[in-house]
């Protein structure tokens, strides 16, 4: 199995996990191949398991645009209402890297100390920085595991 390293400290695990770069080599979206599942703390995280992944997981690399990184890790309640964190809410989001993002929040998954793990999204469409269909709304339901970088383990 591979692994990836998140940099909330999420671990993705999947039979493949590959990491998509721009053309100037700089990391975008992370797309995990077969049953995949997110690690916190040694344990499949509550709602992220094989069960619901089985045929994948993805999810972009980077820091939303107007959202920096102290709002979307550590916001609390009205906090994250402030930040366009609210659940109802329609995020359209342009990363760093060129990926845009669109979709309804559904939910969030934070860990015990608060910090944001995963949004809950519906009708998500995600488009790469040359415009190419990362996630359509017609998939389902996207788990958005946040993350500024990551890693390969082993």
């Amino acid at each position: 199995m591979a692994r990836y390293e998140l940099s909330t400290g999420l671990i993705l695990e999947a039979p493949e996990i590959q990491c998509l770069t721009t053309d100037d080599h700089r990391p975008y979206y992370l797309v995990a191949s077969g049953p995949a599942r997110l690690i916190w703390e040694s344990a499949t995280l509550a709602g992220q398991g094989f069960e619901q992944h089985p045929h994948g997981f993805s999810a972009p690399i980077g820091e939303p645009s107007g959202l920096p990184q102290s709002s979307w890790i550590t916001a609390m309640g009205s906090d994250l209402e402030a930040a366009g964190l609210a659940t109802g809410a329609r995020l359209d989001w342009r990363y760093d890297t060129g990926v845009a993002l669109s979709a309804e929040l559904v939910g969030v998954t934070r860990s015990d100390e608060g910090a944001l793990l995963v949004l809950s999204l519906t009708d998500c469409q995600v488009l790469g920085p040359s415009g190419e269909l990362l996630c359509d709304p017609a998939w389902g339901a996207f788990d958005l595991a946040l993350m500024t970088h990551c890693r390969a383990l082993g």
